[in-house]
């Protein structure tokens, strides 16, 4: 069994914060003691190495993910954007790259499919691509819809 690996940067935010806490908290402790002049170095120096931590973690985090954080929508809102500027309302199909593939191991194209609230009045409508019976029953159901099959590459693109 293969464990997948989450990185988002935002998670570690809070333990960031504590880091930074800890690190001032000691630098309290030690601005009170006899060799003042020590302090002072460290403080100087921690400060950036504090700074470098943080932006080095961040940057490792992005590159285990092969992408920017902010790249992970823009595919499917690039599309939206096309299609709306076109009008009417629209069925799209995700297809997952593989037809024997299960729903929850769909990989890229899970990231496509979400959609509003009152799907019935949403101008988009986003699916995954099943078998032919369940995609005809959903293309019979939103009849009056202009249906597309999308086809995201391994990138998501």
């Amino acid at each position: 069994m293969v464990l997948p690996i989450f990185s988002y940067p935002h998670y570690a935010a809070p333990a960031y914060g504590l880091f930074i806490i800890l690190i001032l908290a000691a630098v309290k402790d030690m601005w009170h003691s006899k060799n003042r002049q020590i302090v002072k170095r460290l403080i100087v120096l921690s400060i950036p190495v504090c700074l470098l931590t943080g932006i080095i973690l961040i940057g490792a985090s992005s590159a285990i993910k092969g992408r920017n954080a902010d790249d992970t929508g823009r595919p499917r809102a690039e599309i939206e954007a096309a299609l709306e500027s076109s009008g009417g309302k629209h069925l799209i199909f995700v297809d997952p790259n593989s037809p024997d593939k299960k729903i929850y191991d769909m990989g890229n194209a899970s990231m496509f499919v979400y959609n509003e609230a009152d799907i019935d009045n949403a101008k988009i409508v986003w699916a995954h691509r099943l078998n032919p019976e369940d995609n005809a029953k959903l293309i019979k159901y939103f009849s009056e819809r202009k249906t597309w099959l999308l086809k995201p590459d391994n990138d998501g693109k």
